[in-house]
């Protein structure tokens, strides 16, 4: 039991440090989420469109943030890379709004760099991740690689109250389907850093940004979940039996 509330009071004083999940959500007309998770020396962006699809203005195409520490740390940095690989399915939309896994050789892959430019120059410095893209930086697969929102149709042709702009289109195919995952590496990247100056870009022209500032949510991921919940049974059964002493 000694040890149990030690490895209790270690974890509950390290509890900051086991970082958490932070989500960013866009609402409105157009919709999305930008879920991070920081690690020691990585970033995985997890970027899900929940707008309707019905045209390719609906589709999210480009996507820009910037990271801070706290004031007593160094700045985080993501290391510059010309393109980042995504993680989710790439499907192709057919003529009547069917949805078929996309089996071609193009690879789930979206530009990533930093935005600079002298019009506008509101977001230099700001990192930019884009299939539609522009402020210095490119994309091999544009204007394909859209992540599609939801479909409003039957379950076997979900897009097909979508238009011609997403229904058989072949400039357009693939998209992601709903999601794409993508892992960034850095320097002083920790679980305590975090986004802000967070923007969401629909449609197939580089550009308007739509700031994310309705809602930012922190949440515990699972590991903390489960030592904080560790420890507090440690502390639990402690307690117990102190009093189970006394009496």
């Amino acid at each position: 039991m000694k040890h149990c509330l030690k490895i209790a009071t270690l974890i509950l004083a390290s509890a900051p440090l086991l970082g958490a999940n932070q989500l960013v959500t866009l609402t409105g007309a157009l919709g999305a989420t930008a879920n991070f998770e920081f690690s020691y020396g990585s970033l995985t962006v997890t970027l899900t469109n929940t707008t309707p699809a019905h045209d390719a203005g609906t589709l999210l195409t480009d996507f820009m943030f910037e990271l801070a520490n706290p004031a007593a740390d160094p700045s985080p940095s993501l290391r510059p890379v010309n393109s980042v690989v995504g993680d989710g399915r790439l499907i192709t939309v057919d003529a009547n709004g069917g949805v078929h896994d996309y089996t071609g050789t193009q690879q789930p892959d979206w530009g990533f760099g930093v935005y600079n430019s002298a019009i506008p120059n509101v977001h230099n410095g700001s990192y930019l991740l884009c299939t539609i893209c522009g402020a210095g930086v490119t994309t091999q697969y544009g204007p394909s690689e859209g992540i599609l929102g939801p479909g409003t149709g039957p379950a076997a042709t979900p897009y097909s109250t979508a238009n011609g702009s997403i229904k058989g289109n072949g400039p357009h195919n693939p998209f992601f389907d709903g999601k794409a995952v993508f892992v960034f590496q850095g320097d002083h990247i920790t679980p305590l850093t975090v986004a802000n100056n967070v923007n969401f870009s629909f449609g197939t022209t580089f550009g308007p940004e739509l700031a994310a500032s309705t809602s930012i949510v922190s949440t515990p991921e699972p590991v903390s979940l489960l030592l904080t919940g560790s420890a507090l049974v440690c502390l639990s059964l402690g307690v117990r039996r102190r009093r189970a002493g006394k009496s």
